[in-house]
């Protein structure tokens, strides 16, 4: 694709309106919020997915190296610079569930608080049938 033709498509692809983000002083600041309508429904679409009996939760980067707040540095891992994911997947590798780290976590009032890592592995199984298999 030449360059000229992907600086039209960024200029006009917006997902949000820019003007209703709220300001990093207000509660409900979102770090993601030009891109979080794609991510919901991405997420929306990955939920309609049956799902297998063996899940895993893991960590992925996607490797990044410009300049954004969101940019992790992960030394251990193959690829050092990027944007940290968080997947619920079956044992087939099809995900059903993600998020992306933000550098807090919110922990939703009726999840029980168990540390930084467990409290994403609750928040990403909260869509998990329960009691079935």
């Amino acid at each position: 694709m030449p360059l000229n033709r992907w600086e039209a498509i960024k200029k006009f692809l917006h997902f949000n309106d820019n003007n209703e983000q709220p300001g990093r002083q207000e509660e409900s600041f979102d770090e993601l919020y030009k891109i979080r309508p794609l991510i919901t429904h991405l997420v929306s679409k990955l939920m309609t997915i049956p799902m297998s009996e063996k899940l895993s939760v893991d960590e992925q980067m996607v490797p990044f190296k410009g300049r954004n707040r969101l940019k992790q540095y992960l030394p251990a891992k193959p690829k050092k610079w990027g944007y940290k994911l968080f997947f619920v997947a079956g044992s087939d590798g099809i995900p059903h569930n993600f998020e992306v780290y933000t550098g807090r976590v919110v922990q939703p009032p009726e999840l029980a608080d168990v540390g930084a890592s467990g409290n994403i592995v609750l928040q990403l199984a909260q869509p998990v049938p329960k009691h079935n298999n």
